[in-house]
Parts: C-alpha cells; sequence; structure tokens
C-alpha cells in the first residue's frame, strides 16, 4: 500500500497557512465592503478562489479507506458538537467585551459556527465514501457533481447545516477519493495531456474570476447563499463557479507539481492541521474586539504576518488531540457506547 507522502504534509500545511491568512485579510471587505478592487480584496478573492476546495481535494484522498458508519458518526458529529459548543460558549463570553450574543440559529447548531461548517460536512463526505466507491461511471458523475454545484447557486440552499458548501464542493472530495481508491492520473506528480488546458484557464480564467467577483461580491467565493440573496443574476453566479472550478482545479494539479516531496516548514502545519484550523478562530476572533478595524485595515501588511506566527504557534499545543479526549470523556458521560458496529459498506482496495 502507498504510504502518505510529505508532498500531502506540506500541500495541507500550505493551504492551512492560506486559510489563516485569508482570514487575518477578511477584515478588508468586512470593513469596506464586499465590493472593489483593491489590494486586499483582490488578493483575498484570489485566495478564496482555490484553498478551500484543494483542502477538500486532500480530505478526499485522505479519507480513502471506507470506515464504519457509527464510527464515523461517534468522530465526526462528535467533534462538531463539540466545537460548536465551545466557539457558542467563546461568543457569549465575548459578548461581555462588547461582541454580539450567538444566534438561535448558532446557537442550536443548524448554522455552524465560524468555520464549523468544514468539521460537518467532512463527516457527510467521508459518510458517503461507500456510495463513491460502489459508482461505476465515475467521470460522468463528476460531471454531473460540477454541474450540480453551479446550479444550486440558483436555489435558496443556504448557510443551514451548510447545505449549499456541502454540494459545492463534493466533487473536490470525490476526485480527491477516486484519485486515491482509482489510481486516477489527476494525483500523478508528472505533467499530464490537461495541465496545458488548466495552465492556460489559470492565467486567462483566474484574472477575469477575481476581477468579476471584486466588481459585484467576492463572498461568491464562500458558496454558501444563494446567488439572489447576493444580488447576483443566475448567469453571472454560474460563470463565477464554473471559473472558480477551474481555477481550483488547475491550483490543485500546480500544487501536486510544484510542492516537494519531502519535509519542509510546511509539514508540520501539514500533520497538525486540525489545531490551527480549529484554534485560529478563537485568536483572530479575540483580536477583532481588541484591534479597530481601521487600525486593522491601516496596518494590514503587517498585521497579517504576525496574526499568521502568532496561530501558526497552535501546533505546538495539540488541540486536535485535546478535543478528541474530551469528545471521548463527555461521550461517555452521556451515551453509551454502540454494541452493535454499522457498517458502512465495503472497503475499497488498498493501492
Amino acid at each position: 500500500m502507498k504510504t502518505i507522502s510529505d508532498k500531502v504534509d506540506n500541500i495541507k500545511g500550505l493551504l492551512m497557512i492560506l486559510v489563516v491568512a485569508g482570514h487575518a485579510i477578511e477584515i478588508a471587505p468586512i470593513a469596506g465592503g464586499w465590493r472593489g478592487a483593491s489590494v486586499a480584496n483582490v488578493l483575498y478573492a484570489s485566495i478564496y478562489t482555490f484553498h478551500m476546495p484543494a483542502l477538500v481535494f486532500i480530505s478526499g484522498y485522505l479519507s480513502g479507506r471506507a470506515k464504519k458508519l457509527g464510527d464515523l458518526a461517534w468522530a465526526g458529529v462528535g467533534l462538531y458538537v463539540l466545537a460548536q459548543a465551545l466557539w457558542v460558549a467563546f461568543l457569549s463570553a465575548l459578548s461581555l467585551c462588547g461582541g454580539g450574543l450567538p444566534s438561535l440559529a448558532v446557537l442550536s447548531g443548524l448554522v455552524p459556527g465560524w468555520g464549523l461548517w468544514y468539521l460537518l460536512c467532512l463527516f457527510v463526505w467521508r459518510a458517503s465514501a461507500p456510495v463513491l466507491t460502489e459508482i461505476r461511471h465515475a467521470p460522468l458523475v463528476m460531471g454531473g457533481l460540477f454541474s450540480y454545484g453551479v446550479l444550486i447557486g440558483g436555489s435558496e440552499a443556504n448557510e443551514l447545516l451548510s447545505i449549499s458548501r456541502l454540494i459545492v464542493l463534493l466533487p473536490y472530495f470525490a476526485l480527491g477519493y477516486w484519485c486515491k481508491t482509482r489510481n486516477w492520473g489527476f494525483a500523478e506528480t508528472r505533467l499530464r495531456w490537461y495541465d496545458a488546458f488548466l495552465g492556460a484557464a489559470l492565467l486567462g480564467v483566474g484574472p477575469l474570476v477575481v476581477a468579476g467577483c471584486c466588481s459585484r461580491r467576492i463572498d461568491l467565493l464562500h458558496f454558501s447563499r444563494p446567488f439572489a440573496e447576493l444580488g447576483v443574476k443566475l448567469e453571472i453566479g454560474a460563470l463565477v463557479r464554473v471559473g472558480s472550478a477551474l481555477i481550483a482545479l488547475g491550483m490543485i494539479r500546480l500544487l501536486l507539481l510544484i510542492t516537494p516531496d519531502r519535509k519542509t516548514v510546511f509539514s508540520r502545519f501539514g500533520t497538525q492541521s486540525l489545531s490551527l484550523y480549529l484554534g485560529h478562530f478563537y485568536i483572530i476572533g479575540l483580536l477583532r474586539i481588541f484591534i479597530p478595524a481601521r487600525i486593522w485595515l491601516d496596518n494590514l501588511l503587517w498585521i497579517t504576518p504576525c496574526v499568521i506566527v502568532l496561530c501558526a504557534s497552535l501546533i505546538f499545543l495539540k488541540l486536535d488531540h485535546g478535543l478528541g479526549r474530551l469528545r471521548n470523556w463527555v461521550s461517555a458521560l452521556i451515551f453509551r457506547p454502540p454494541s452493535v458496529a454499522l457498517s458502512a459498506g465495503r472497503e475499497p482496495k488498498e493501492v
């Protein structure tokens, strides 16, 4: 069986740094509006065209074995519920310092806390592994998933249980999963015939998508709200999603081709990605309370690197291990472990 390479850890680490950077820069569109072609807005839009699709692709690639459904629910839903409860407690504490109280939707868990949508979606995507394993005409299904992700923007799917993001990003998870379980060449580290097309898309479509989002709504790239709610016509929103898909696929291929397959400074961030992902929301949330938006925006050039360095220190805390132990302790107090394991289906063959 092939082992997980340092290349994957390096890509995960780099993407996690971009996640932190994107949330640090997010103060620009929050303070100045979700339209406008400032340097910060352009950089923010550029990051958001690919960083989460690429991270979801890596998650699919690393989910190359179908796990038991009971284990998935115990780990995935349990982690989400615990993280959501901690986030609600954090927001409630911040309200004493001038922050807003969590909404009823967040309190109920129907709308995930900041960034926690990824945990919820990841559980559903991994639970779909048995279905993905049994699909016969995977390339045809892949096209259908991408098309559905584009068209869902014209519906009323919103942030409730992150349905919109769940659907839009599912094809990237499926692509990563099939690259691992079916040896698809997309994950190879040598040039393929379609790399020229994806490279041309990056150079040609990339600037158009970023410019289009900056002139209309940058949060089109969040994939969380309907086009109509953002004041964008269906055809414009659909073009943005098609363009952003081409950019994301091109960047995924570029990362696979150029990222070194050896340990680097990003490897540690990749292996401790959950600690960095969950912890940085609290750090940036605190900073947003105590640093006025205008000061943050005026000093964005040096505040952003400082935020990245501060959040990067979270890898030494190993928050993922602590959360796992806390989740197991809480679960042991409330629930009796299931006596019968529910199988998620046939496991894919090892590669």
